[in-house]
């Protein structure tokens, strides 16, 4: 049974584990090079020092090296970037918040001193963008002598596999297409995200596990592969849990080298290095890495619940966004208008222009629908939702809730909202005249509206177009509903990983 289903119990076995670490080869993926970058300095010094005590075992196929070099530069640019938006945001910030704090509505005010108060803000915010600028300064400059591409250059040096000739890589795209298709791991995950990047980067994982391969069955050795790829064409995962590296590839490499690998996290690396192996690792080094790997993970799993019309959006956001929390985006799943409508002109090139942006949407109502929308038009809460009794039939309850104004019209209404309630086209698209008087020019007229996009950008938008609140909310609802149930599950076990 143990030997037959070994993939179900190699990970258990305490003896055989310890075995394969005395003598494995040590391979890394590039994204953990990369997320050297990432580490504090003291951390990032400890894990150097980590991997040079294997640096007699250490080795990396050649498509990780070429991945290291590819994105190594892009990598580190994004520190620089986050300080300069930062000091962007504060200095246009301060001018916004005083226009919103209105101080000038205090001028005659016996004891308070507008112009002292504006002061005191406006240095706060000077002294906030010195201190970034500061920091930004004291940071290692990558462009001029990049400290951490040369200690990994040092590392292997002589240590990087040979690259694949084109025919052997012809025949790798072609197995790439059937194990994707049939969601054979590895690499699958990165089908819609590289579909457009070429086939190198399109099969990349596929190649160099391929390489690891061929590299560990001529040199008759085991293996510890180290990555901090979190997709589940590596991991195994149920119900939100990450239980250990997918079978498959434990089953595949066997078969083809009669040799086992292990396929390790960084942190969990470090960890059983400390624990079992007497490798000198600060716990410090070994919860920052954990904190990039669940980062990475909570990420992964936001871009897996969604849609595949709405996994577009979320990979843009995340790879215009480099140091965006999964936890930041949750948050904005909560109130969509408040989350999309800043997103705006980053993503108008995927939704359209008006699309994200309820405010512009339901700007677009004129003073006139007042008495429809509520007393203030701009403000989602106090409009829509306080829709009058007497139109309630068409509005319907819970306007806001995208599910609730799709789904929740009824036959009764098909006469105002045409044949298909879920089809914008057929749906609001042909509302006749007699109720733009109820709902506005704008919310009517879909070529000028959301529906504008559809025959373009259907796939990413989804059926709910046309609603322009359920826009931005079916995206969000889908994240926040996931989110809900998979950090609970992930909390419940957080030792269950790997």
């Amino acid at each position: 049974m143990r030997n037959t289903f070994f993939e179900y119990y190699i990970l258990s076995d305490e003896k055989k584990i310890n075995n394969i670490w005395n003598d494995a080869i040590i391979v890394l993926d590039a994204n953990v090079l990369l997320n050297l970058y990432r580490y504090s300095e003291e951390n990032k010094e400890n894990l150097l020092n980590v991997l040079a005590h294997y640096k007699d075992r250490l080795w990396i196929p050649y498509q990780v090296g070429w991945e290291y070099h590819q994105n190594r530069i892009s990598v580190y640019s994004d520190i620089d970037v986050a300080y300069d938006q930062i000091i962007a945001s504060l200095e246009n910030g301060t001018n916004e918040f005083l226009k919103k704090l209105n101080l000038s509505k205090y001028s005659r005010h016996p004891k308070i001193d507008i112009n002292w108060f504006e002061d005191q803000i406006k240095s706060s915010m000077v002294k906030l963008c010195d201190h970034l600028r500061n920091m930004k300064d004291s940071c290692s400059d990558y462009t001029k002598v990049d400290t951490i591409n040369e200690r990994v250059a040092e590392l292997f040096d002589g240590k990087v596999g040979d690259d694949f000739d084109e025919s052997k890589l012809n025949k790798l795209y072609k197995e790439g297409q059937n194990r994707y298709s049939e969601k054979i791991p590895p690499g699958y995950c990165d089908a819609k995200e590289k579909k457009d990047r070429g086939n190198r980067h399109l099969y990349g994982d596929l190649i160099w596990w391929k390489q690891v391969i061929e590299y560990a069955r001529e040199k008759g050795s085991n293996v510890i592969l180290v990555t901090d790829d979190t997709k589940e064409d590596w991991y195994e995962k149920v119900k939100g849990k990450t239980i250990g590296p997918r079978k498959e590839l434990l089953k595949e490499f066997r078969a083809e080298t009669k040799k086992d690998i292990l396929i390790y996290p960084t942190h969990r690396f470090l960890e059983y290095a400390k624990e079992n192996m007497s490798v000198s690792v600060n716990q410090e080094t070994i919860a920052e890495a954990n904190e990039i790997h669940r980062e990475n993970e909570a990420i992964d799993d936001i871009i897996s619940s969604v849609s595949d019309e709405s996994e577009e959006l979320v990979v843009k956001i995340f790879s215009e966004n480099p140091w965006m929390s999964a936890e930041s985006l949750i948050q904005s799943s909560l109130n969509p208008a408040d989350g999309l409508v800043t997103a705006t002109t980053k993503y108008t090139d995927i939704l359209g222009k008006g699309t994200l942006n309820p405010l512009e949407r339901i700007a677009g109502l004129t003073p006139d629908y007042t008495g429809v929308l509520g007393k203030s038009v701009l403000d989602s809460t106090e409009g829509l939702a306080t829709a009058t009794a007497k139109y309630a039939d068409i509005l319907v309850k819970g306007t806001l809730n995208p599910l609730e104004r799709i789904t929740g019209f009824t036959p009764d209404y098909m006469g105002v909202l045409g044949k298909s309630v879920l089809d914008p086209t057929e749906g609001l698209a042909t509302a006749t005249a007699k109720y733009a008087g109820i709902l506005g020019k704008s919310t009517l007229n879909l070529l000028e509206g959301s529906a504008k996009v559809i025959p373009d950008l259907s796939d990413t938008l989804g059926i709910n177009t046309f609603n322009p609140i359920g826009v931005t909310g079916t995206l969000f609802s889908e994240i926040g509903k996931h989110y809900t149930t998979a950090s609970t599950e992930r909390k419940d076990d957080n030792s269950a990983t790997e």
